[in-house]
């Protein structure tokens, strides 16, 4: 399976969608929106790539840029992927929970003129997955086991989500504020 992710600030769904499906390589796909998009797929990234995740091979993720606000050329680019990255559309699958509305509606447009099989991941875990059948696409639910991450390095994690300031040293304690 190859992963197709729409990477923005919140890398939550990225992480649980990777454990979970356990891909063979993931395309975060972002925009040149820095704080929004493209530096969370940067650290995403470094995340799954380092050696503390061990939810992906080493190398097995790739970074996309695409446009944040012009639908057509967001198609345009997914339908050059395949052919770009020598893989086969029918092993791919694409996750739409971040970028904006515009890149999600897009993308899922995309995937069901493709017969590409997509998902979106829901708070409480909840996936609803979306099967193209006969032009139309099909939706099922399953709830996701988030203990999948119970042995992902916690300082790793919140440097991926907020940035490598925010874990000043290896092994340094943290602790949450009152508030």
């Amino acid at each position: 399976m190859i992963l197709l992710s729409l990477a923005s600030k919140q890398i939550w769904p990225q992480v649980l969608s990777v454990a979970h499906l356990k891909p063979e390589r993931v395309f975060l796909l972002h925009s040149e929106e820095a704080s929004e998009s493209k530096d969370p797929a940067q650290r995403l990234k470094r995340f799954f790539d380092g050696a503390e995740s061990r939810l992906l091979p080493q190398g097995a993720t790739r970074l996309e840029s695409i446009p944040h606000d012009d639908f057509a050329a967001i198609e345009c680019l997914l339908d050059a992927l395949p052919s770009k990255q020598q893989l086969i559309l029918s092993d791919w699958v694409l996750n739409f929970t971040g970028g904006n509305k515009l890149m999600a509606t897009a993308a899922l447009r995309w995937a069901a003129r493709r017969g590409v099989r997509a998902l979106y991941l829901e708070r409480g875990n909840q996936i609803t997955w979306f099967e193209p059948r006969d032009g139309d696409m099909e939706t099922s639910s399953e709830r996701l086991d988030a203990s999948v991450t119970n042995n992902l390095d916690a300082a790793a994690l919140l440097s991926c989500q907020f940035g490598d300031e925010v874990v000043q040293s290896s092994g340094e304690r943290l602790t949450l504020n009152p508030q």
